[in-house]
């Protein structure tokens, strides 16, 4: 009787830790080819089709946008993708997947992969390109070839936009940018719009406290602007208006002279016979000046092929590098002087460093 006992208590343990195994086994994976549905639905600012109406930035899906699959829990990614049925704020993902794949997996979806390095400035831009969104779903079953989850797909972006606005140091006057660099630590995002704008809206991966430094130019005067201790948060939208300091005014064609804020007088110039490049004759006795009406000049550097001059005070030539340059008390005007008729030959480009 007593060993009888024993065996009975021995069979009922047996019994409960089997229960307890099949209780607590990881669903097995399947491998093959599956159908899946879900909800797709946006979170704060997110998915596609950007819009601005006020200051407020909204999104949502256009029909037939894919989204990828990847497996969290196998650590692999799904052949295949889903597909938006219809347009709006939310929608119905559905395709075919391919892979090994089991209850309780997680997966994420992801809308883009974006390279942002390159960009043109526009919210149109950015929702074909860099509007990168994610959502993490549940497996709840994988049965008769479909897969079914436990809930809604909530895609949030990746990513901040910024409209970046740019003025004047008094806020009086919008300044325009064909090409804008955005730098922040090792990475850097370029701008470069179809034609000059005063306002661009660029794609940036969040970040939290790092300097930025933004670098605009309209072909011919040069901006920047630095910030320390600046956030962008995924998923957010930013309008920041930026004062930049004019660093440099760049003529690099006979069309560019006299703009940029800076004059010349006391010379002629024209086009060159070859290669376009500019020839400029200085005027017995008056020389060349150069007038700015946006700030002290710091330097002047012309790339040309040859002076027929010696180099007066407060210029150098060198010959190798083909620059004739000047560096002294930052003013509003810069002489070039030679007490004789001379000549400065094919030039390719005149920088002015303003003081700041």
């Amino acid at each position: 009787m007593k060993h009888s006992n024993i065996i009975r208590t021995m069979a009922a343990l047996l019994i409960a830790g089997t229960a307890f195994v099949s209780c607590n086994k990881e669903s097995e994976p399947v491998a093959g080819t599956f159908t899946m549905t879900v909800n797709a639905a946006k979170g704060d600012n997110t998915t596609k089709a950007l819009s601005l109406d006020g200051t407020t930035l909204t999104a949502s899906w256009a029909q037939g946008e894919s989204v990828t699959v990847y497996n969290v829990t196998r650590n692999a990614d799904l052949e295949g993708s889903l597909v938006a049925q219809g347009d709006g704020a939310s929608t119905v993902l559905t395709g075919t997947l391919s892979g090994e794949i089991a209850e309780g997996d997680v997966l994420t979806l992801k809308f883009l992969n974006p390279d942002y390095s390159m960009q043109e400035g526009t919210l149109e831009y950015i929702a074909a390109n860099c509007d990168y969104a994610e959502a993490t779903v549940t497996v709840a079953s994988v049965a008769n070839g479909k897969i079914t989850t436990t809930g809604d797909a909530v895609f949030e972006n990746q990513q901040a936009i910024v409209k970046f606005t740019f003025k004047n140091s008094d806020g009086t006057e919008t300044l325009s940018a064909s090409q804008l660099v955005v730098t922040v630590g090792n990475n850097s995002y370029t701008v470069t719009t179809a034609s000059a704008t005063g306002e661009l809206y660029v794609a940036i991966p969040g970040f939290s406290g790092q300097d930025i430094t933004l670098t605009a130019t309209d072909g011919v005067s040069n901006y920047s602007y630095t910030k320390s201790n600046v956030s962008f948060a995924a998923g957010e939208y930013y309008t920041i208006e930026v004062r930049p300091e004019l660093v440099s005014v760049t003529w690099t064609d006979i069309d560019d002279y006299e703009n940029g804020g800076i004059s010349i007088s006391g010379a002629s110039y024209g086009a060159s016979y070859y290669d376009g490049k500019i020839n400029m004759s200085l005027r017995r006795g008056s020389g060349l000046t150069f007038t700015s009406n946006v700030g002290s000049i710091s330097r002047v550097e012309i790339i040309c092929d040859y002076i027929d001059f010696t180099a007066p005070s407060g210029w150098s030539w060198n010959s190798d590098s083909h620059k004739l340059i000047w560096t002294g008390t930052p003013n509003t005007s810069v002489s070039l002087y030679t007490g004789a008729a001379s000549a400065i030959y094919d030039i390719t480009s005149i920088e002015f460093t303003m003081d700041n």
